[in-house]
């Protein structure tokens, strides 16, 4: 908020053997992963790359990728976007449901969330499979049906800092 869109930042910790996001890509904002801690293997364009601390992986839109941490131990990367985008809304709302018990132990949401999340925000963060095409047309159709049904692309509590100073361990003040 305090830069108005210019960039997005946030401090991902992941727990051993977590998988990241679905393979996707962002057409309009490249996005740069820094490993502070532990290990990260980042898939950019089909390629495997592991990184420790220290290093960092700068994705251009539009590339293709994805990243997990197939390590024994907890890893930790500062994810930075320009332009922000609508980045800070799905980190939000995933992870906002993780915290309230409403994805499965994978971290994928159920279809009718996808698909309501697919129709708002679909320009913004492309998954590769299946293609956009079949993205956009099914979004189309079963979007409606997840509104119906109660899932939202934003929930306001998720958007709250309370939230997340309540549901997550907070790093000391510096």
């Amino acid at each position: 908020k305090e830069v108005d869109g210019e960039y997005m930042k946030a401090l991902a910790i992941t727990p051993p053997g977590a998988t990241g996001p679905a393979e996707h890509y962002h057409p309009d904002y490249d996005e740069r992963f820094e490993v502070v801690e532990g290990e990260f293997v980042f898939e950019v364009d089909g390629e495997p790359r592991t990184l420790g601390a220290g290093e960092s992986v700068t994705v251009e839109a539009g590339t293709p990728h994805t990243f997990r941490n197939e390590s024994e131990s907890h890893a930790t990367c500062v994810l930075e976007a320009r332009p922000a985008g609508r980045l800070t809304d799905v980190v939000q709302l995933l992870f906002g449901l993780a915290h309230d018990g409403k994805l499965p132990e994978s971290g994928q949401p159920s279809f009718f969330q996808a698909m309501v999340m697919a129709k708002a925000m679909g320009d913004d963060t492309v998954f590769t499979s299946p293609p956009p095409i079949v993205q956009r047309m099914l979004a189309t159709v079963f979007g409606p049906i997840g509104r119906l049904l109660g899932y939202r692309a934003t929930y306001p509590n998720y958007e709250d800092d309370a939230f997340w100073e309540t549901r997550v361990e907070q790093l000391p003040a510096r």
